[in-house]
């Protein structure tokens, strides 16, 4: 859905028709993200679900302006706050992702200095991005891991990174990123590989940030059953498009894409028993020898030959928007 004028100057961030793709060598071009539009609202959480390899990453990645070698935006525009910041230069972006937008990576032994301690990390964020005095940064460090809830903050502060568990490393990498106060933050399937009692506690941290200081946050990740703990909205992608959005109660009662059910019957839930999960058939497509037409076709149990032109992304039912031929109907998507 492309954003008027008016809507991109109210968002906090809107994403219109984005396309990202990479350099495959010997002349080939990829594309990764192909045409993306959504919208993140203050004190909105809005996730983007699929599989691996469906360009969730690579959206917040051109999001932030962190895209490695070979990757480019080739289309389309970000507004933050109604400014259009692809034009930005590297400075003011980096300045803009210090003080405005902030990110929670998925494996934080990859994004903090194994060299350096805790309190360092942070208050290095902090000298960047604020005007604090030394002594100021230093309390101001301490504080941000209490209110990450790390229990003896002042000890935490002291340790190096590989002395601390995977969910105490992530409340730090939670600490870092709200240094400055950040009114967005991307979480780039920031509880993966943690236990459920601490994937539990870094969601409820999250969101309750998210609550007291109205931050929009874009959370990435695989799994809906967590989109059901922490999100107002939700974008399903598949093959670097969205091929469906809708508010999660919306989409969790009345999901209509096929590949949206496929993910929601892959969800465990306490009171079945089952001998195996649920699974979608076959395999994610490479995104550089895509099937004609709808991508997931090859996998899909509704497909016809008219699948083979590509489906717009069209409203259904009032603000859910799906891109398939032959949506789930009403009587036929009651999965529980």
């Amino acid at each position: 859905m492309n954003q008027t004028n008016d809507s991109n100057q109210e968002m906090l961030l809107s994403v219109n028709d984005l396309t990202t793709t990479f350099s495959a060598g010997k002349g080939q071009v990829v594309t990764v993200v192909n045409d993306v539009s959504f919208h993140v609202a203050p004190g909105e959480v809005v996730a983007i679900v699929g599989e691996s390899g469906s360009g969730k990453s690579i959206t917040s990645l051109s999001i932030m302006g962190l895209l490695k070698s070979g990757g480019e935006i080739s289309d389309g525009t970000i507004y933050y706050k109604g400014e259009d910041i692809l034009p930005l230069s590297k400075k003011k972006r980096r300045k803009l992702r210090g003080k405005e937008m902030a990110m929670i990576f998925q494996e934080p032994m990859s994004s903090l200095n194994p060299m350096q301690r805790v309190s360092k990390q942070i208050e290095e964020s902090l000298a960047l991005n604020t005007d604090l005095t030394r002594k100021e940064r230093q309390l101001r460090a301490i504080n941000l891991l209490q209110q990450v809830d790390i229990p003896d903050a002042e000890q935490v502060a002291s340790r190096y990174p590989h002395q601390l568990s995977g969910g105490m490393r992530q409340r730090v990498m939670i600490a870092i990123a709200l240094a400055s106060s950040p009114k967005l933050l991307i979480a780039d399937e920031p509880t993966t590989a943690l236990d459920v009692t601490i994937q539990a506690q870094i969601l409820a941290l999250i969101k309750e940030l998210n609550e007291a200081q109205e931050t929009g946050v874009l959370f990435i990740t695989h799994d809906l059953g967590v989109v059901a703990d922490i999100a107002d909205r939700v974008l399903v992608m598949y093959a670097g498009r969205i091929v469906e959005e809708a508010t999660v109660t919306e989409l969790f009662d009345h999901p209509k894409h096929p590949y949206t059910l496929g993910l929601l019957k892959a969800v465990p839930k306490l009171d079945e028993q089952k001998e195996w999960l649920d699974v979608i058939s076959g395999n994610a497509p490479d995104l550089a020898r895509l099937p004609e037409g709808c991508p997931f076709h090859p996998r899909c149990p509704k497909a016809t030959d008219a699948c083979l032109k590509l489906p717009a992304l069209e409203e259904q039912r009032p603000n859910h928007y799906v891109r398939c031929i032959h949506p789930i109907s009403e009587e036929a998507n009651n999965f529980a």
